[in-house]
């Protein structure tokens, strides 16, 4: 992988190679949370904090230029000052930068239907560098983990500090650090877009016949490195990406390319079985008790027919579950306003890719993404998260690219690969 000095230097490439580094600044007092190593302690957050990615930064600059001189970005943002106005209304309970953080996807959403529609050039250099970013990123973060298990050794496991225990002399502590500077967020939105990329590179790799050693890489870097979380949501979607795999294996027996690469995604899902059940200090039943969905729905029964329709909730937190989340602060009227955005975006952004003919046959990683989107949101909210909101734009941005590709591969039998 070459990065040329003409790229590099690109603001374009600039602004997408800085997406992908987890690096946040703190609101509150516009300083840059830096964070020491603890073994036994993993940083989700401070009182009265405001984590901002310098990501999200990066992808809005890298939205508000290219809307620039453009006479079709008026529409763009005629639709977005309707949907920042809806959804402050709707969410006036919350504070101004929690409602930012709900309706900041949507915005992105938009901005990034109008990048796949106008922006091919722009895309194509920020894609370069945040592809690079993602590269340079696992392997650092893998190659330390590695380093860091060999020379520090076995540390005592039996320390009642720690909720994750060592397995076949493995600390798994280690995977949230990087030379002994912690991995922000690393079990929130960082282990998200770590699953969301291999579930994307899955489908990639599956499903063409001549792929470069590159997005193997990237497929398996990610998906080791999601494993490491020992997060049950990525087990959950490792599931999910293996059934989908049959299930295309299935139905297109005579036309399957790579029906290997089901075989080492049931490997990294009964490997992340087995890490889950050897290392997290929670037994089956633990976990079952962590998510009372069905005991917080119950709370209807003692709202008024006010408080169901439009909500009653202030604060925001604590359900682990963006619907219910929604539902309590905007009431039924809000959830449907919520989710018909979503779709409605969603729907539009698909038809773009539809209608340039982007990803062709590799379409259903659609599938993968809105798997992720769904059980990342039902079991946690990741799409408030800021991380995980201006990467899963970021994705989108780079899938655009694959078009002319494609068209190589088809045509000259080229390796296929998002070639930056």
């Amino acid at each position: 992988m070459y990065i040329s000095k003409k790229f590099f230097f690109n603001p374009f490439y600039l602004l997408g190679f800085i997406t992908f580094i987890p690096i946040f600044i703190n609101l509150s007092n516009l300083s840059i949370i830096f964070l020491k190593y603890n073994r036994y302690i993993a940083n989700v957050g401070f009182d009265n904090d405001v984590p901002i990615p310098i990501g999200w930064f990066s992808i809005t600059i890298f939205f508000i230029i290219i809307s620039f001189k453009n006479s079709r970005s008026i529409n763009y943002y005629f639709l977005s000052g309707i949907l920042l106005i809806t959804f402050n209304i709707i969410f006036h309970k919350y504070i101004l930068v929690r409602t930012l953080s709900i309706v900041y996807p949507f915005l992105g959403l938009i901005w990034t239907n109008y990048a796949i529609n106008n922006k091919k050039e722009e895309i194509k250099l920020f894609s370069r560098g945040f592809i690079h970013s993602i590269a340079l990123f696992l392997s650092l973060n893998l190659v330390n983990f590695i380093v860091a298990n060999i020379f520090q050794g076995v540390i005592s496991s039996e320390n009642t500090k720690s909720q994750i225990k060592n397995f076949l002399g493995i600390d798994f502590n280690l995977a949230r650090q990087i030379l002994s500077i912690e991995i922000y967020q690393y079990y929130i939105s960082v282990a998200a877009i770590f699953s969301l990329i291999s579930g994307i590179f899955f489908v990639i790799v599956l499903n063409n016949k001549k792929i470069r050693k590159y997005n193997y890489l990237i497929f398996i870097f990610s998906s080791i490195l999601s494993i490491l979380t020992l997060r049950k949501i990525v087990l959950l979607e490792n599931i999910a990406f293996l059934i989908f795999g049959v299930i295309l294996y299935v139905n297109n027996k005579k036309t399957f390319k790579n029906s290997y690469t089901i075989f080492i995604q049931l490997s990294l899902t009964i490997l992340n079985f087995i890490f889950i059940l050897n290392s997290r200090i929670f037994t089956i039943e633990n976990t079952f008790q962590e998510r009372t969905y069905f005991k917080y729905l119950s709370i209807f029964k003692e709202l008024n027919f006010k408080e169901i329709l439009f909500g009653f909730k202030e604060d925001f937190g604590g359900y682990s579950n963006l619907f219910i989340e929604i539902t309590f602060s905007g009431g039924i009227i809000g959830l449907f306003i919520y989710i018909t955005s979503f779709l409605l975006i969603n729907f539009a952004i698909i038809n773009s890719f539809t209608r340039k003919n982007y990803l062709g046959k590799n379409s259903y990683v659609f599938l993968i993404i809105y798997t992720n989107f769904l059980i990342g949101n039902l079991i946690n909210l990741n799409f408030t998260q800021p991380y995980y909101v201006c990467n899963f734009l970021a994705l989108l941005l780079l899938l655009s690219c694959y078009e002319e590709k494609i068209e190589k591969d088809n045509k000259n039998s080229k390796k296929f690969l998002i070639s930056f």
